[in-house]
């Protein structure tokens, strides 16, 4: 998890990290928050999320700022309203949402919304390398009418999966969709 911690005081946005940064700058923009408020905003934060790996250490970050920001000046913003803000940044994972979804990474839209959830125990491998997801997603070409299909096909898998609890089936879409991108 991010963890954000939003009090009055000494102003210190200049501190938090680009993308954070420009999280801020766009809830002050889109909801009209008068720019002197900034000068007595104090942010703490902290993540166990490790860095470009592809877990969503971003995107946790600019959906916890904009939660953060929402409770703070009462904005209410909705789960839809954090993953269209995020996307405005760069291209995010769905973490914002308490339901399962497909959500296009870029535009901030929710495909399709699964009913249910899967409980499992989840290895992850370090091979220590790194990804830059801001170039990884600049650099990929648009899918072809068979990925599509093939895309189709994977989601209906993983709907399957999750319907009838079948880490089998989640696994193999999972796989599958992470060998087409």
């Amino acid at each position: 998890y991010s963890r954000i911690t939003i009090a009055e005081g000494p102003g210190n946005l200049a501190t938090l990290k680009p993308k954070t940064q420009k999280q801020v700058e766009a809830v002050f923009r889109r909801y009209a928050i008068p720019q002197p408020e900034k000068e007595h905003l104090h942010v703490t934060m902290a993540s166990d999320i490790p860095l470009e790996k592809g877990m969503a250490s971003s995107t946790a970050d600019i959906a916890g700022m904009a939660a953060g920001l929402s409770a703070y000046f009462g904005l209410d913003l909705t789960q839809a309203d954090i993953g269209s803000l995020c996307t405005g940044i760069e291209p995010s994972d769905n973490l914002m949402f308490e339901r399962l979804n497909l959500f296009n990474h870029i535009s901030g839209a929710v495909l399709k919304e699964f009913e249910g959830t899967v409980a499992a125990d989840i290895l992850i491998i370090d091979f220590h390398g790194g990804i830059d997801t801001m170039t990884f997603n600049e650099t990929q070409d648009d899918y072809s009418p068979a990925d599509l299909d093939a895309f189709a096909e994977i989601v209906a898998q993983f709907e399957k999966g999750v319907r009838s609890n079948s880490l089998k089936d989640i696994g193999a879409a999972c796989t599958q969709s992470a060998l087409l991108n």
